[in-house]
């Protein structure tokens, strides 16, 4: 219970504080969920909302993951088990190593949009327009796409982003494989 809490206040409370700050976003945001309202009660009106849909909103999802990149910190602790060497420095077996995911979230090059620099935040990052064909007319649907490489997305402190500190030019594997095979 207390790790929950401790991931879901202080993420629920940035995503708040940043739809307060751009009115633009809330008024979107509503938009969207209110399409997957479903009306329980005709004659008061109230409402619940389809979660398997609701969760699948490409602009709540974005804001999610950009809360989490944004403003979600964490400084992965690890004790070196072998000698190695890296950029000229030797870690001996039982020092520790830490390695904030800031660093990998506020790559320019990874995350920075025309307009948008890494270091602020934009909810729209992570939604992308697709082309489709619905009869005659060609429209533009919004989908939830992760804008940076998800090697460089380490919002709960994934073990792998040791990848990216030890310098790889690219990890062989995802950190999100996992998800991709189910």
């Amino acid at each position: 219970m207390l790790s929950a809490n401790a991931n879901t206040i202080p993420v629920c409370t940035w995503a708040v504080m940043e739809m307060v700050c751009d009115p633009t976003l809330l008024v979107a945001l509503r938009e969207e969920a209110n399409s997957v309202a479903i009306i329980t009660d005709p004659q008061t009106g109230n409402r619940t909302f389809d979660i398997d849909h609701l969760k699948d909103l490409p602009l709540l999802q974005s804001v999610y993951t950009e809360v989490m990149r944004r403003h979600v910190s964490v400084n992965i602790t690890r004790e070196v088990r072998q000698p190695f060497q890296m950029e000229g420095f030797t870690m001996q077996k039982g020092q520790v190593l830490q390695a904030p995911t800031q660093l990998a979230h506020y790559d320019e090059s990874v995350w920075g949009v025309e307009g948008h620099p890494a270091s602020e935040f934009w909810a729209w990052r992570h939604v992308k327009y697709v082309s489709s064909s619905d009869s005659d007319e060609k429209t533009k649907t919004p989908v939830f796409e992760l804008r940076g490489r998800a090697t460089d997305y380490f919002p709960y402190g994934e073990f792998f982003f040791f990848f990216f500190l030890l310098s790889f030019p690219s990890p062989p594997f995802s950190p999100y494989r996992k998800f991709k095979e189910n």
